[in-house]
């Protein structure tokens, strides 16, 4: 469809009353994605409502910045709507492990729509990451709660080791890609995508960190925390620099497709219902931001039609295929096997500062302390590990990426 295709409701109708914004709308337990899409239109409008905060002081025309401070303020309520969804079940460390599962399907599903580039690459080396996220979670939830994550993930996603969370720490000089010139209205959404849903990942591992009791639990979020620290700068680097009004009618046109896209992907009625009315308000804000844009540049600001909805996973032959680039590591705005960094890399130098002592790390801790209590590591596998490095359930090989 296209976002001009529909009349919307006015602006202010995105205001609700303050009971409202407790959903009496529960999550199916047994719907894994039904809940990461809950959970990504959470993410997307976080993101659109700290957007605002940037953009508010650089736009000088005190009407736009009024119009501006309204749409953040439904973005708020939105967000508190998503925020508010929960499933009955749903526990530490649940919605770390839906979360790690909503960026890997994103990347996979994101991935084999774009063409072969930069952007496509930068997925292709974070998808590894993601996997291996769930595995230590899954593992933290055996070692602690002696809980199976395949129930939670719907057996959708394989739960196995990707490039070990010790690999995954990086100078911050490798983590900045270079801005890329989008070709299509995909490509100019994906980097900010990425960046919201792992800016809601650091921000879901904090507070676990904060709510945890034991130690080891505690640990993991705070490494996790600053992973997906790390791959929010990696996605966001990606964006082609935009003027405040460019950004904002960008992000609130993601924000209509993405809505879109989940009401007609979802299957529960009271929810696709929730999707179908969020996607009318975020309608009335592309338009509002398309008028201010036009103002602004005095001219029309032509808008495409919304791209074939987004549909996630399952990816599970996809991410079997990616994971031949577990090797690999970030040097500067490029890509590189580990084995060929020259001598004295700041990759080098960063992780003898970060992982001195690997045993001591909270992610290498999960998986061994798991394997001294049962014997092996938990695992969710259709196949043999496609890495015959990473096929030992006896051994969490560390050296995997380093």
């Amino acid at each position: 469809m296209h976002p001009f295709d529909l009349i919307p409701p006015a602006l202010e109708q995105g205001l609700c009353p303050l009971e409202r914004l407790i959903s009496p709308v529960s999550l199916p337990d047994d719907a894994p994605y039904a809940r990461v899409r809950a959970l990504l239109m959470m993410a997307v409008e976080r993101y659109s409502v700290r957007l605002s905060n940037l953009l508010l002081p650089m736009i000088s025309n005190q009407d736009a910045r009024r119009d501006l401070s309204l749409i953040q303020r439904i973005d708020m309520r939105q967000e508190a709507s998503f925020s508010s969804l929960k499933a009955r079940e749903e526990d530490e460390p649940d919605q770390g492990i839906l979360l790690s599962m909503l960026a890997l399907e994103l990347s996979a599903v994101l991935a084999q729509r774009l063409p072969e580039g930069e952007m496509r690459q930068a997925l292709h080396f974070a998808l590894p990451e993601f996997l291996d996220e769930i595995y230590r979670l899954s593992n933290l939830m055996m070692l602690t709660k002696n809980k199976s994550a395949q129930k939670l993930t719907g057996g959708f996603v394989e739960i196995m080791p990707g490039r070990p969370l010790m690999a995954c720490q990086r100078h911050p000089y490798d983590e900045v890609r270079r801005p890329c010139a989008p070709e299509s209205i995909l490509e100019d959404m994906m980097p900010p995508l990425l960046a919201a849903v792992c800016a809601l990942q650091q921000e879901c591992f904090l507070q676990s960190a904060h709510r945890a009791e034991e130690p080891l639990s505690q640990g993991l979020y705070l490494e996790l925390s600053m992973i997906a620290g790390q791959h929010q700068v990696h996605f966001e680097s990606l964006s082609a620099p935009k003027a405040p009004l460019e950004r904002l009618l960008l992000c609130q046109y993601t924000e209509g497709y993405l809505y879109d896209s989940c009401a007609q992907e979802e299957d529960h009625a009271a929810l696709r219902q929730m999707y179908l009315e969020e996607r009318d308000h975020e309608l009335s804000h592309i338009r509002k931001a398309a008028d201010l844009l036009a103002k602004e540049k005095g001219e029309n600001i032509p808008l495409p039609e919304f791209p074939d909805r987004l549909r996630l996973g399952p990816n599970k032959g996809y991410v079997r295929d990616v994971l031949q680039n577990v090797g690999i590591t970030a040097l500067r705005e490029g890509y590189t096997a580990v084995g060929q960094l020259p001598q004295g890399a700041d990759f080098f130098r960063y992780q003898q500062r970060l992982c001195p002592q690997e045993e001591c790390l909270p992610s290498h801790q999960v998986i061994s302390q798991l394997i001294e209590k049962t014997g092996e590591d938990y695992r969710f596998e259709i196949a043999l590990h496609p890495i015959e490095a990473l096929r030992n359930r006896q051994k969490d090989n560390t050296q995997v990426g380093r």
